[in-house]
């Protein structure tokens, strides 16, 4: 039942997407200047755009903090173990931070940065899925 909710639900697909992005783009704020190698020439833009479209400043980013500060929500993790621009270590980080706000935690082997679907959509579905028929009850 939820699975077509989520489907049919542009709004929900759309501020999941928008979540998402947000938190990977702060989250990477964190550790880009010491992990983007090439990329770290497009880190300023980053910067600027994020500032101009969602009034953030990534510099001053603190997923640790943040997490924290989430009440009574609750956060679902998702990270390859094979990630070489946010390194696994960091979702462990992020889990032990989050406390009992991170009710679930996947650890996705072999995969890299931000390639669970890709690499496994049924999976990365079942457990999204799972996570949200849990969480929106």
């Amino acid at each position: 039942m939820l699975k077509k909710r989520f489907y049919r639900s542009k709004l929900l697909r759309m501020l999941f997407l928008i979540g998402l992005l947000i938190f990977i783009v702060t989250y990477l704020a964190r550790v880009a200047p010491q992990r983007l190698g090439l990329f770290s020439f497009f880190y300023p833009g980053v910067l600027t755009i994020s500032r101009l479209a969602w009034n953030i400043d990534l510099e001053q980013s603190q997923p640790e903090a943040a997490i924290k500060q989430l009440g009574q929500r609750h956060v679902m993790l998702i990270h390859g173990d094979r990630d070489v621009t946010v390194p696994v270590s960091e979702a462990y980080h992020l889990q032990q931070a989050g406390g009992a706000n991170v009710t679930a935690t996947w650890i996705v082997p072999g995969v890299g940065h931000a390639a669970a679907y890709q690499n496994n959509p049924e999976e990365y579905l079942k457990r999204v899925l799972s996570f949200f028929d849990t969480e929106l009850r």
